[in-house]
């Protein structure tokens, strides 16, 4: 268990962990984010949400990649990527925090998330063109790539987003994950030097079970829920995974137990059983630990070792 010295809220996502610090994604009045410091139990919350002109609105994705050192908030109605370096985000730079970079992604629809690959932009959404989208450092539409599974090819835009909408990560550098929330669906891509998707690895056998209604998805029970997390290390891909029914997780559709670890070729190399609901996870791959957001009595932080 990771203590702290201060009230953490109830944490919805663990973003990333590098001693002595803990960043969460966890809202407490009217900060975002938390910072807890592992040595001491220190506790420090950053980035508001309101509308200042450093503030963030809600309707909003947030990522760490390791492996080019940012931080990032991407609020999908405005289309607005805001970008940190990852050192900024300390216990002694709270508020305000100023952005490093502002990119607004110049599309209609707008992305529903947006992760950096390399020098471009990954995002997924509701395209009537490929499942994926590339943009480049200005936020310019450059290409479409990805294909949806099983019979998404054939639905319309909006309901084949919601089916296999989708956790995104990436390496930092040119390969990314997509691994679906509902069914087994996971492929892995890399961006070429000259600006296109190519899928590497795909896996899936199991489809999502479903209907639309007032434009919201509904799960059969016998749905299965698929990957509910994933975090993108400079060496593997890790995936957190449930495999139960929707009506064997209480309907609820967050939370899973089996951790899932892949090379960025998509390549399987192992995988961990937890002894409790994982919500949110990400990895210290120095280390080999991986922190986590849990049910345990309510909502609590904890590690694991590898």
């Amino acid at each position: 268990m990771i203590s702290a010295d201060c009230m953490i809220g109830r944490p919805s996502e663990i973003l990333y962990a590098e001693s002595p610090k803990i960043i969460l994604h966890d809202r407490y009045e009217d900060n975002l984010i938390s910072i807890i410091n592992m040595t001491d139990g220190r506790c420090a919350r950053l980035l508001q949400e309101g509308n200042g002109p450093e503030d963030i609105l809600p309707g909003f994705k947030i990522f760490v990649s390791p492996g080019n050192q940012i931080f990032g908030i991407y609020q999908s109605r405005m289309g607005k990527l805001n970008l940190y370096d990852l050192d900024d985000i300390t216990e002694e730079n709270v508020y305000p925090l100023s952005s490093k970079t502002k990119i607004s992604i110049e599309e209609e629809p707008t992305a529903a998330n947006v992760i950096p690959v390399g020098k471009y932009y990954v995002g997924i959404g509701m395209f009537e063109q490929g499942r994926l989208h590339l943009y480049d450092q200005q936020g310019k539409y450059i290409t479409h790539g990805g294909k949806y599974p099983f019979d998404g090819e054939n639905m319309d835009s909006k309901s084949r987003f919601f089916a296999y909408q989708s956790y995104l990560a990436s390496n930092g550098s040119d390969k990314f994950v997509v691994g679906s929330a509902y069914g087994d669906n996971l492929e892995f891509y890399t961006v070429d030097g000259n600006g296109g998707i190519a899928l590497k690895k795909k896996y899936g056998t199991q489809n999502v079970f479903f209907s639309i209604e007032n434009v919201m998805i509904k799960l059969q029970d016998n749905c299965m829920l698929g990957y509910k997390g994933a975090w993108g290390g400079e060496k593997y891909c890790y995936l957190l995974f449930s495999g139960k029914s929707y009506v064997e997780n209480n309907r609820r559709t967050i939370g899973g137990q089996y951790l899932f670890i892949f090379t960025w070729d998509g390549q399987f190399i192992k995988s961990y059983h937890a002894d409790r609901e994982i919500l949110s996870f990400c990895a210290d791959e120095k280390n080999e630990i991986i922190y986590a957001v849990v049910r345990h009595e309510d909502y609590a932080v904890m590690r694991f070792a590898l």
